[in-house]
């Protein structure tokens, strides 16, 4: 494909709120109106997960919803943009409807696109707004400090270059081809990686489950709780202590933090004073305060190896540091078991974001064998783990590749520099 061909449409940038327009997602729901399963009279929705995992959305993992009243309705052809996020990387992710389905929604934390125009591919469109050169463009104008947000005039005020709506197809139909078989190596992959996770959960579950007639007490018994500082990443600087935010601990170090292996974003020595008790040590548990859904509520890290290294645990996370003589690596199976989960997800509230507070985790009553018996259970875990790790570690290694690789073959396509 040549230059010439990709010359912009119409010669000239085209804003996207001269192509289309945008719909909001659901609005005036409560927890109630959500159910676990499909119920009859209850109508699918697609969830925020939904539409970060995918390009497509994907018609397997709609969720459900009670609709009585007049709601925004999501088409075939439709765009579909996650307006907040916990890092900049998602914020302004989208991904395409390919199907109509009847009275089908769109959560509150996303916003719908329906093109108008009919020069524009929504295919092509999809693939544009999903390469590098555009999630940065509509990244770096995400704002907020709990949680970053898009303003959708950001969207509206979009500029996109499109060539003639026949070569929009012609690329489309080039990365639907070749992205086709990147895509299917990476959910092999994934599907492999989540078979491993299963079965690494399993075991943990089962070894935990065969514990008999062990003492229980409350958290707060066994652990000091107190808040991190409520710094927010915008003061992060190029020197000075380690900085571990609520997104981190999400995204990247769920359930260890091993800082011989991982180098955390620094903020300013003035913040050693400004809170010692989210100061944190070797051995201690680091919850997150906030989730955007239940499977998510009481992610934590245990973080080891710190060196001397000083870091400052901050906003939205709940410090958790032992009164006791205990083994922590038991802890960090315990506290990713199902038995615990099932007790966060009671302690837990709200609807948008669901809040787990200093109190509620105090309240929860946790096993405590004694001290020989949790460290013949974590070392004879971390055994029977390890291999389960490297298998998960090289699997990650082959999709990260990959994902680069589509990543640069969208660019080079709507960039027209390869040929077609």
């Amino acid at each position: 494909m040549s230059n010439v061909e990709c010359q912009p449409y119409k010669s000239k940038d085209i804003k996207l709120k001269y192509i289309g327009k945008f719909y909001s997602g659901l609005v005036g729901k409560s927890g109630e109106d959500f159910p676990k399963e499909s119920k009859i009279g209850y109508s699918p929705y697609v969830s925020f997960t939904n539409i970060l995992k995918n390009f497509e959305i994907n018609y397997n993992s709609l969720n459900f919803v009670k609709v009585n009243e007049k709601q925004n309705k999501v088409k075939k052809d439709d765009l579909l943009f996650l307006m907040t996020s916990e890092n900049y990387e998602n914020l302004g992710k989208s991904a395409i409807v390919i199907r109509d389905i009847t009275d089908l929604y769109l959560n509150s934390l996303c916003k719908g696109y329906r093109l108008s125009d009919e020069n524009v591919f929504p295919r092509y469109l999809g693939y544009l707004l999903n390469s590098h050169a555009i999630r940065s463009k509509i990244s770096i104008n995400g704002k907020g400090s709990t949680r970053i947000n898009l303003n959708v005039k950001i969207l509206l005020n979009l500029k996109v270059q499109l060539p003639l709506c026949v070569v929009q197809k012609k690329i489309s139909n080039y990365l639907d081809k070749k992205l086709g078989l990147l895509s299917e190596t990476i959910e092999l992959n994934n599907k492999i990686i989540d078979k491993l996770d299963r079965a690494k959960q399993s075991l943990i579950n089962e070894t935990l489950m065969k514990l008999k007639d062990v003492e229980t007490k409350k958290f707060k018994y066994l652990f000091n709780i107190s808040s991190g500082y409520p710094l927010s990443r915008d003061m992060i600087v190029e020197e000075g202590i380690s900085y571990l935010h609520y997104r981190d601990i999400h995204t990247k170090y769920l359930y260890n933090l091993d800082l011989n292996k991982n180098e955390l974003p620094k903020v300013s020595e003035e913040y050693i004073n400004k809170k010692k008790s989210a100061i944190l040590k070797e051995g201690n548990f680091i919850f997150c305060d906030i989730s955007e859904d239940v499977e998510g509520s009481g992610n934590f890290t245990y973080i080891e190896n710190m060196g001397g290294e000083i870091v400052l645990s901050g906003l939205h996370t709940l410090v958790a540091k032992a009164r006791k003589d205990i083994c922590c690596k038991y802890f960090s199976y315990y506290f990713r078991s199902e038995c615990f989960k099932d007790l966060i997800a009671i302690n837990i509230y709200g609807v948008k974001v669901l809040s787990l507070t200093q109190k509620s985790l105090s309240s929860i009553k946790i096993s405590y064998p004694d001290i020989e018996t949790q460290e013949k259970i974590a070392e004879l875990l971390d055994r029977k783990c390890k291999s389960i790790n490297d298998q998960i570690s090289l699997r990650k290694r082959v999709i990260e590749k990959m994902e680069l690789s589509k990543k640069s073959l969208i660019y080079e396509a709507v960039t027209g520099k390869i040929n077609i």
